[in-house]
């Protein structure tokens, strides 16, 4: 991955993880290896067919730099997918900061 380069967004179409959001991190010819931050973290990506996989968009530029220096965090990634997910749904998408004294 090049620095300007953004992630994809992408949705399994098969398995028991059907339907389910992912960040694309790597792809080779044949295989994509993808996190969620929950049941597929960055230390534990998954890795899935080509053919399993439909890509749904891009993740943000701020969320594809950090991911390129290695700051991305597993909250990172899930925060992203439900912009994604809210931005697709016509919702308002939650904010980045954290107000509500967590």
């Amino acid at each position: 991955m090049t620095p300007g380069e953004t992630k994809k967004i992408v949705f399994s179409l098969a398995g028991h993880d059907k339907g389910g959001a992912f960040i694309l991190l790597e792809e080779d010819d044949k295989s994509a290896t993808l996190a969620d931050g929950k049941t597929r973290t960055l230390s534990k990506p998954k890795k899935k067919s080509l053919k399993h996989i439909s890509t749904a968009g891009e993740a943000s530029a701020l969320f594809s730099q950090s991911l390129f220096r290695g700051e991305a965090t597993d909250a990172a990634v899930r925060k992203e997918l439900a912009r994604f997910r809210a931005q697709a749904e016509g919702q308002k998408a939650p904010s980045r900061t954290c107000g509500g004294g967590y």
